[in-house]
């Protein structure tokens, strides 16, 4: 042969001859490769003898060079993929055996028992709560230890030579799943303050995943779509005996310690676990490397698991049944041999699906009430329709906002982020969030200041196109007071309005003015409207409107409750802190549904009333707009309900006038403390003099002079 060999800074070298030799790691690792021979690969390493005695060693392990700590020429250079291979990747006993990736940073990590222990606390009284899911949860861990995926830890000294960290677990509900209802998750970025977690001691590896983006548009390419998933594809990966201890969990066993439910056990994992930096890594490296044997003898299937399969999903398709037949046993037959199942076969041809069946190959499963009909499936989180085989998107849930706190820039950032749309399915709807996002950006908003009207009102045109209102009445009369709320749905080219809920109340004894007994009226509709909103605003955005025929009450809603007296003021400072004072509108007596609730009515009269049960009239009019108060309201009518000291007109003046008696009197009404009375009329006479001079201008703390003459 004659090839050249161009290294480091271009340096070159003529290579003639090579050489084929199997390389071994002494138990079940073999390999033949061909080697390139050259004079010289690179200096002696390392470069200065090593100290072991300062080097902490894994003991009772053989290592493949026992004078690797003294400096000598180096006699192979393999490639990076082989050394992997050599090193990680394992066949023992019918089953792949890996080790993790550590990234050189063990010594520093610290065991987290503590963090495990106080989370396994947690988990243990909700079990006490609620035994019903530790049933569940204890047979699995129980399966999981029949089936050698974990085991228990027995020795109670804690190993020096090794990483030990422990896992906190938690249990996770799945209802709409039709196979498994309950998962047990671990979190392996936990952590003790100031400490690394298991997650920071670990390569993440390289994405050995194809690109999704790639996968779904080829998907669509094919005549016959076929998908599949492997079952409990990291738990069917053993993990070396030397990194098990890495992955200990404490098991609250309530049962076998009922007098001390605290008492846990300690069990660690002999498999690959979901949730650990490099397990994608390593699953996709050993699945890669098992296929390299298989590729002569079945072609079709080697490369469709090589290409269309994403960590544990099989993307694929066919021209053809009888191809999409053979390259989905072939593909069973290569995945069995690592002791992986491919199950949940599922296709767009139901022909197909009815031979996989009868081949013995695991069909999606069927919808548990109906055996005929096809349950929704996902292709990488894509809803997929497989009998009419398109892809679907659920715009209702699309951006979904918890208005039960204040919307913020922090709070749309963490919505939009949910959107999952890798092809652009959505992109004329997704644009005009990172616009206004932007805008977010642009007008310098800190993450939690409330977004201003205008964002609110482009974040409900973003969202569902159905609009939600709340309506709420409010009526009076002599003998009872009452409010009742509506719901107005908007929709596309309908309006719907329906009774929520309704409060009543007889008047009170002592007889009250008839504004007064509507003012009431509003404020029991403002207590019923915040707790209908509180409720909505779960599943849906609303927006909340009041109704009453009394102008005097809206008037004194919409201004400064402190012009009022206390009955009045005390009241419509309650209101304008449940309600926005500009959400309050008028409308005539007969509009009102609230007027049946002071009027009472018969059983058979109330059962035919539309009005009750749907609403006054208006609210079903597509462009109904809310009416203001637009009739100017009588001094005399709302004038008996102000203070002494207030002005019913908002002038503001310069010119101080004071009449002695009305001064006094005004004076008296702001406090019935003596001290602070003579301290506000000092202050007072201090003002009149330094307005009246420039030069002799009285400043600091208040002097006996001026509290005498106060006085006086």
């Amino acid at each position: 042969m004659n090839s050249t060999i161009v290294g480091l800074n271009g340096a070159c070298i003529s290579v003639r001859k090579r050489i084929s030799a199997e390389i071994s790691n002494g138990s079940s690792f073999k390999r033949k490769l061909n080697f390139l021979i050259v004079p010289k690969i690179t200096g002696c390493l390392p470069t200065q003898p090593l100290d072991l005695t300062k080097i902490k060693l894994p003991q009772n392990i053989t290592y493949a060079d026992a004078e690797f700590n003294i400096s000598k020429p180096i006699d192979i250079l393999l490639g990076g993929e082989i050394f992997y291979e050599l090193l990680k990747i394992r066949f023992n006993s019918g089953r792949y055996e890996v080790g993790f990736p550590w990234n050189g940073h063990t010594q520093e990590l610290n065991d987290n028992f503590s963090v495990a222990e106080k989370r396994v606390k947690s988990l243990t009284r909700r079990f006490i709560r609620d035994p019903t899911p530790y049933i569940q949860y204890s047979k699995i861990l129980k399966e999981y230890e029949s089936q050698g995926i974990i085991e228990r830890v027995l020795e109670t000294e804690k190993p020096t030579d090794r990483a030990v960290f422990y896992l906190p677990h938690q249990v996770v509900f799945r209802q709409e799943s039709l196979t498994t209802k309950m998962r047990i998750v671990f979190d392996a970025s936990s952590h003790e303050d100031g400490q690394p977690s298991l997650n920071d001691c670990i390569w993440s590896g390289e994405n050995l995943n194809p690109n999704v983006f790639h996968l779904i548009i080829s998907f669509r390419l094919n005549t016959i779509a076929i998908t599949a998933d492997i079952e409990r594809a990291f738990l069917e990966i053993s993990l070396r005996d030397e990194d098990r201890d890495a992955v200990r969990f404490l098991f609250p066993d309530i049962r076998s310690n009922q007098r001390d439910p605290y008492k846990f056990q300690v069990y660690r994992f002999k498999r690959v676990m979901f949730g650990v930096n490099g397990s994608p890594f390593l699953l996709s490296a050993t699945i890669k490397h098992h296929i390299e044997n298989y590729r002569e003898q079945y072609p079709a299937a080697t490369e469709m698991l090589d290409t269309c399969l994403y960590v544990d999903n099989v993307i694929s398709g066919a021209d053809d049944i009888s191809q999409a037949l053979k390259v989905s046993k072939d593909a069973e037959t290569i995945m069995k041999n690592a002791s992986m199942k491919l199950r949940k076969w599922n296709s767009n041809d139901q022909t197909l699906m009815r031979t996989w069946e009868k081949e013995g190959l695991e069909t999606h499963p069927r919808h548990p009430d109906d055996s005929s009909k096809i349950p929704s499936s996902k292709v990488l989180g894509i809803p997929w329709d497989v009998v009419h085989d398109y892809f679907t998107i659920d715009v209702k849930g699309l951006l979904q906002l918890d208005t039960s706190k204040p919307i913020t820039k922090r709070i749309v950032l963490q919505s939009a982020g949910k959107i999952y749309d890798p092809v652009g399915f959505l992109s004329p709807y997704t644009i005009r969030l990172k616009c206004l996002l932007q805008e977010l950006w642009l007008r310098k908003l800190s993450w939690d200041d409330e977004l201003p009207p205008d964002i609110h009102a482009i974040l409900d045109s973003s969202g569902d196109s159905s609009e939600v209102q709340i309506h709420t009445f409010s009526f009076a009369s002599q003998k009872a007071y009452g409010s009742a709320a509506f719901l107005r749905v908007k929709h596309k080219d309908r309006i719907s309005v329906d009774l929520v809920t309704s409060k009543s109340r007889v008047a009170p004894l002592k007889r009250l003015s008839l504004p007064r007994l509507e003012l009431m009226g509003a404020l029991l509709a403002a207590r019923l409207a915040k707790e209908v909103k509180k409720i909505l605003d779960q599943k849906c955005s609303t927006r909340a409107f009041f109704w009453t025929d009394s102008q005097v009450t809206l008037h004194w809603i919409k201004g400064p409750s402190h012009r009022w007296k206390p009955f009045v003021a005390n009241r419509v400072r309650e209101i304008q802190s449940l309600t926005d004072p500009n959400s309050w509108f008028h409308c005539s007596g007969k509009d009102k549904p609230a007027d049946l609730l002071t009027r009472g009515i018969s059983v058979d009269a109330l059962t035919t009333n539309s009005k009750w049960w749907n609403g006054s009239s208006f609210l079903r009019q597509i462009d109904s707009q809310t009416k203001g108060l637009d009739e100017a309201i009588p001094e005399r009518v709302y004038s008996t309900e102000m203070r002494k000291n207030s002005n019913p007109k908002e002038d503001i003046s310069l010119t101080l006038t004071v009449t002695e008696n009305n001064f006094l009197e005004n004076i008296i009404d702001i406090s019935n403390n003596y001290v602070k009375l003579i301290r506000v009329v000092s202050f007072l006479y201090r003002f009149i003099h330094n307005c009246r001079t420039r030069i002799t201008k009285i400043k600091g703390p208040l002097t006996s002079q001026e509290v005498s003459h106060a006085e006086n």
